[in-house]
């Protein structure tokens, strides 16, 4: 079983372009954020709170890249916006199929060219911190921790590493700056799911905690809450 990295040239074809959309182009820019949406979600769905986060970061764009749409096995197999194909919530701790890891493997070099982009477009390289929710959460823990290049955080918005993906994750320096928010009352991706993430990249890659910020939020679900984009909001300042 084949674990997915951005390193992989398995494909031996150009990654596929992702559509994106921009938010707050700034003439002075000093970093960027590329955020990943959920599963059967679009960039539209969170243009609303990125823009009103990036009234509170000048000088640094956003990025919401668009999935693929792929046909999700939990939902009978209807085509919908995925990063990859999902069994079920909550996820398992299963391998994960071959076919998976190479979804996951096409994605993250399509993500991985728009990281290169970024860093490599300009005369003066901006910082760059990928991040994401739920399914995008995952996407952008698996794209940060197995990226060719150095990427200036990680935000993780109730989401999750799948286990597939893990081992090609031990050879990273764990000094990246993490910011993993959770609902507590989340039943989609429980709060477990998120804590047990969080151990992983303390116990088995060895990030120190003073690297990763970790906030939990009373009676919230499987979604964000003003408080938290807030959080994620002051997190950014920090690291952009």
């Amino acid at each position: 079983m084949s674990s997915p990295s951005t390193g992989s040239s398995d494909l031996g074809t150009e990654p596929e372009i992702l559509d994106v959309l921009e938010v707050n182009p700034p003439d002075d820019l000093r970093g960027t954020v590329i955020f990943l949406h959920g599963l059967g979600q679009s960039p539209q769905h969170w243009k609303p709170a990125i823009q009103t986060m990036a009234r509170s970061l000048p000088g640094v764009k956003w990025i919401l890249p668009r999935s693929p749409s792929i046909p999700v096995t939990m939902n009978d197999n209807e085509t919908r916006p995925a990063w990859f194909d999902i069994e079920e919530l909550p996820p398992t701790n299963e391998s994960g199929s071959e076919s998976v890891c190479r979804q996951m493997n096409r994605v993250l070099r399509s993500l991985e060219q728009i990281v290169h982009n970024e860093l490599h477009g300009r005369p003066q390289s901006p910082e760059v911190v990928v991040a994401g929710f739920s399914q995008g959460g995952a996407t952008a823990v698996m794209l940060a921790l197995t990226s060719l290049q150095e990427l200036g955080g990680v935000a993780s918005l109730s989401g999750w590493i799948p286990h597939c993906s893990r081992q090609g994750m031990r050879q990273i320096e764990p000094c990246l700056p993490v910011f993993w928010g959770h609902g507590a009352e989340d039943r989609e991706i429980p709060l477990a799911i998120g804590q047990e993430s969080v151990l992983f990249l303390q116990d088995e890659l060895g990030f120190p905690g003073s690297r990763i910020t970790f906030k939990s939020y009373e009676d919230l679900e499987h979604a964000v809450c003003p408080q938290e984009m807030q959080d994620l909001t002051d997190w950014l300042k920090t690291v952009l």
